[in-house]
């Protein structure tokens, strides 16, 4: 990672942790954005997703009694139509256009 990338990405990162950790959200809204800067978005939006995912997934089982079942299913059938569209067209789209659209 050339130094610019890598000294974005060191104030990026620690930037989005705090504000999560102040907010409970907006982890990878603040990823996606910053990084997108020197990144193309299909790596930043990967970056968000795992990061989120692992700084989230200890919180499981103190939820588990707490999850609509109703709500969930009908948010994971909008993912499952909606994210073989969002890969399509962060695929499709030249890394200047999905940069210049998510800044």
């Amino acid at each position: 990672m050339p130094a610019v990338e890598l000294a974005l990405a060191t104030v990026v990162l620690p930037t989005a942790a705090i504000i999560r950790g102040l907010t409970g959200f907006g982890f990878s809204a603040v990823v996606v954005s910053g990084l997108s800067w020197a990144l193309p978005p299909a790596q930043t939006v990967i970056l968000a997703l795992f990061l989120e995912t692992n700084a989230s997934i200890h919180l499981l089982p103190s939820a588990w009694k707490n999850i609509d079942w109703l709500l969930l299913g009908a948010l994971a059938a909008g993912i499952g139509v909606g994210t073989p569209m969002g890969i399509a067209l962060l695929a499709w789209l030249a890394p200047e256009a999905g940069q210049l659209a998510t800044s």
